[in-house]
């Protein structure tokens, strides 16, 4: 399966449940779906942001090699408030590395004090 082409195709529940059963538990099928998420243009990281987000919610160990990535994009100037508000909500579903936590509050705050977000 080209992941982008079906976040492309059709964005539905049943289009976005496709992906991540494709997915599963796959580490590099994962991988694909970061890739695209990260890499953009702001279509696919919209469109890729709800399986990421129920994908880690089913197998939250699938984050571990990308938490910082993630927090990166959280940081990234530009970054839409959806996108945004869907890494944070995948936030919920993982424990967060102690190396992190700090960051991750940071953000958080930034957003809660940002009247735009």
């Amino acid at each position: 399966m080209d992941i982008e082409q079906y976040l492309l195709a059709e964005h539905s529940k049943a289009q976005c449940l496709r992906i991540v059963e494709y997915i599963g538990n796959d580490k590099e099928r994962f991988a694909s779906l970061m890739r695209s998420f990260l890499r953009g243009p702001y279509r696919i990281t919209q469109r890729a942001a709800w399986p990421l987000s129920i994908c880690i919610e089913r197998y939250p160990e699938l984050i571990n090699p990308w938490f910082s990535k993630l927090l990166n994009k959280l940081e990234e100037p530009g970054t839409h408030n959806a996108v945004t508000r869907n890494i944070v909500r995948t936030l919920q579903f993982v424990k967060i590395p102690q190396r992190h936590q700090g960051r991750v509050m940071s953000i958080c705050f930034d957003q809660i004090a940002n009247p735009q977000a």
